[in-house]
């Protein structure tokens, strides 16, 4: 009984970082959303595009945000996990600009005193703006 709370408590904490990253990927998309519909006054998609593509400082600033955000809002690392290999790649498909965030959540398993060995969550989501003005 006592693994199977374990293991429960374990997918409400992977919930929560979830959450808390979703919540910080709409953000990014509201700053995407920003910066898309200037591009798109003063040009097309396809200039915002290549201003993703080329500015190596752009996608520097927009990751950065990100991960501070994100820190400011979750324990990165805490006495029962530690998030490690964060990510955040941007890709484009046509008309749209796809973001993706990637981490691993390592959780120390500790049951009535004993060890046990570590218990690796993958957490992936895909975030995706279309360029419609």
């Amino acid at each position: 009984l006592a693994v199977a709370l374990f293991l429960a408590g374990i997918e409400i904490q992977v919930m929560g970082i979830r959450n808390a990253v979703k919540a910080e990927l709409a953000s990014l998309s509201i700053k995407i959303s920003d910066d898309t519909y200037q591009s798109l006054r003063e040009g097309d998609f396809g200039a915002y595009r290549d201003k993703l593509n080329s500015s190596s400082s752009y996608i520097s600033a927009l990751t950065s945000d990100f991960y501070s955000s994100l820190e400011s809002n979750i324990k990165l690392n805490t006495e029962t996990y530690d998030i490690e290999n964060v990510s955040l790649a941007f890709t484009n498909d046509g008309n749209s600009l796809v973001y993706t965030f990637t981490c691993n959540v390592s959780f120390r398993v500790t049951i009535l005193g004993g060890a046990f060995p570590e218990i690796t969550r993958s957490v992936t989501i895909e975030g995706r703006h279309n360029a419609k003005y």
